[in-house]
């Protein structure tokens, strides 16, 4: 099975390459059963990811957002993966997921903000081609199925069942290492950190460590508690020492990462 077609792929290549990305694509007209079709998988990616926090640099991380979700569409197109999550919806995926994504993590900011706050939707709907008023009602609608499908999600298990001994790869495909513990913050139920095994060799500079986090007290307690959970096989409870772990897990905060659809990889975007 052909999972989309190389009409979409061109498509996606050509609004990638234009000066209107990503609005060129968050405003594409979409069929509104494609994006309740996505609608849970983006509900469940922006918990992962948070609101967006820095409302300053807001246009370029969704900017990053809608990129790296088209590196992926084009990265894994005829796998049976693909096939599971896109089934008759794959030439609509990177318009209606990346709409549902960026409108999902838009609801969760503090102003519950909409895409006409960040940017000129009436200028740059002329310059697409575009009918605003048509885009504010899909808005509005995408809007309420972001609304339906939060109260639906099962957070910290559905999540760390499908994390835990992904691969991690780079955005130029080099695999960097394996998650092997997830890091919540106790207080809000974000989740902050990806703990991982890096792949024997692999430059450590590309991660964060985990000594950065002596100063805040409460993390360090959880990042230690997640530590000991995955080597307590290993090492007696005597000799747990922050040091002793480094050759073993390394942090990488979740907004540097990108959870594939397809089940497959984590791609760091460093």
């Amino acid at each position: 099975m052909e999972v989309m077609t190389n009409v979409t792929v061109d498509k996606v290549v050509s609004y990638s390459n234009s000066r209107f990305f990503p609005w060129n694509i968050l405003m594409e007209p979409v069929d509104m059963a494609a994006i309740e079709h996505y609608m849970p998988l983006a509900v469940q990616a922006a918990w992962i990811k948070g609101a967006y926090r820095s409302l300053d640099g807001i246009q370029h991380l969704i900017m990053e957002d809608v990129r790296m979700v088209v590196k992926d569409y084009l990265l894994t197109p005829y796998s049976k993966g693909a096939e599971e999550v896109h089934r008759e919806f794959a030439d609509d995926y990177p318009f209606a997921y990346t709409q549902a994504l960026v409108t999902a993590r838009l609801c969760n900011t503090s102003d519950d903000l909409k895409l006409g706050d960040i940017i000129d939707i009436e200028q740059i709907g002329s310059l697409v081609g575009v009918d605003v008023g048509e885009f504010r009602r899909r808005e509005d609608q995408i809007r309420k199925f972001v609304s339906i499908y939060q109260k639906q999600m099962k957070k910290p298990r559905s999540f760390t069942k499908r994390i835990i001994n992904q691969k991690v790869v780079s955005t130029d495909g080099e695999i960097i290492g394996v998650v092997k513990d997830i890091v919540f913050d106790f207080d809000t139920g974000d989740l902050v950190e990806l703990l991982v095994t890096p792949k024997k060799g692999v430059d450590k500079s590309k991660f964060r460590s985990i000594r950065e986090k002596e100063e805040d007290e409460g993390l360090m307690q959880q990042v230690m508690r997640a530590i000991r959970s995955l080597l307590k096989a290993h090492v007696s409870k005597d000799k747990l020492d922050l040091l002793e772990y480094e050759p073993y897990l390394a942090g990488i905060s979740i907004e540097d990462v990108y959870v594939s659809l397809y089940n497959e990889y984590v791609v760091f975007n460093r």
